[in-house]
């Protein structure tokens, strides 16, 4: 900006009036402006008496809060006293430039940002940028917040809504896509890694992937199950297998982790002899058995008959559960349809 002088410094010129008495010659505290006399330079200061700008040997000018006359003044003489204080603008931040703020600023009212706006943090352990604002309203967590780094993010895609997890997808992460996204348009998707655990569509229905289920069936029919032993069933092929828990080479499922399993076995008999006493169809689990019995006496040898049965069953993790049947008397004659339906689904 244009200055006049030598260099660019700005000054305060204070005027001090005072009346004098008789033979007075110390003058100081406030004058007939109300303010108290103070200087810090004697250069800067101008005395005047009645009119008449006295030398520098004509008074004194060293405490700073005073100033005294060589010859004492005559009663109701006029003594003005100016004080110009300067000082210079070096240590600001520039308007048009900007700068940096090394000390703590507070804000009184309202702080307007027009640009990005970056922060590290809201207290003074922060060491890293912990937020980020942009000009276009979008608001950037970082992975410090948290010090796993699973915190609330966006995901690169316009059409998303809000993510969470880690950038790289290397740990578990959520995401819920907007209505515009092009193939999860309202979907809500839980995700270990890259693969899916759970996906809510935009009709509020929801699927597990991984969620431990199966439906098998006997590969073929297995005929003439044998009298007065437990008979091991062997359904060998699989509907489905979710999870992979179900081992079709053995008739085995093996539980992937603790919880309640509900099991649901349909056995489809053909040639049913009512000469058994009974049958005894069985869920074997590595915590206990579970059974129930059929007294086959229809007065007839059937050519069919239907036995179901389902339980809930507590399971702990790498626990096993396999079907079996005993037939107790009569002969051995009694076939099994690969209709037959042996199930599993995790409750909880």
């Amino acid at each position: 900006m244009p200055y006049i002088g030598v260099s660019p410094q700005f000054g305060v010129r204070r005027k001090h009036t005072y009346t004098a008495t008789a033979g007075q010659t110390s003058f100081s505290g406030a004058g007939s402006e109300g303010a108290t006399l103070s200087y810090r330079d004697s250069t800067f200061v101008d005395v005047y008496q009645n009119g008449i700008k006295l030398g520098d040997a004509d008074y004194t000018s060293t405490s700073g809060t005073a100033i005294v006359l060589a010859q004492g003044a005559s009663v109701d003489d006029l003594v003005e006293i100016i004080v110009f204080d300067v000082f210079s603008v070096a240590d600001t931040v520039s308007k048009a430039d900007g700068g940096t703020f090394d000390g703590n600023v507070t804000m009184g009212g309202t702080l307007d940002v027009s640009g990005a706006f970056t922060s590290q943090g809201i207290d003074d352990n922060a060491d890293a940028t912990a937020i980020t604002i942009s000009s276009g309203e979008v608001v950037t967590l970082s992975n410090n917040l948290i010090t796993n780094g699973n915190v609330l993010r966006g995901v690169d895609d316009s059409s998303n809504t809000f993510g969470g997890g880690t950038a790289s997808n290397s740990g578990g992460n959520i995401a819920a896509y907007g209505s515009s996204h092009s193939s999860l348009a309202s979907n809500i998707r839980f995700r270990s890694g890259s693969t899916v655990t759970m996906l809510m569509d935009s009709t509020g229905a929801m699927t597990k992937p991984l969620q431990p289920a199966f439906l098998a069936h006997p590969a073929s029919t297995i005929t003439n199950i044998s009298t007065g032993a437990n008979n091991g069933l062997v359904f060998g092929t699989e509907r489905f297998d979710q999870n992979s828990d179900y081992n079709a080479s053995n008739g085995v499922f093996t539980a992937p982790v603790t919880g309640k399993y509900m099991f649901n076995v349909s056995f489809y008999l053909n040639n049913i002899d009512s000469a058994v006493t009974y049958y005894e169809p069985r869920l074997d689990t590595s915590n206990r058995s579970y059974y129930i019995i059929v007294d086959p006496d229809f007065g007839q040898d059937n050519a069919y008959f239907t036995i179901t049965f389902a339980q809930l069953v507590d399971m702990d993790a790498n626990d096993t559960a396999d079907i079996n049947i005993h037939q107790d008397g009569g002969t051995s004659q009694t076939d099994i349809s690969s209709n037959s339906m042996f199930s599993m689904y995790l409750v909880c």
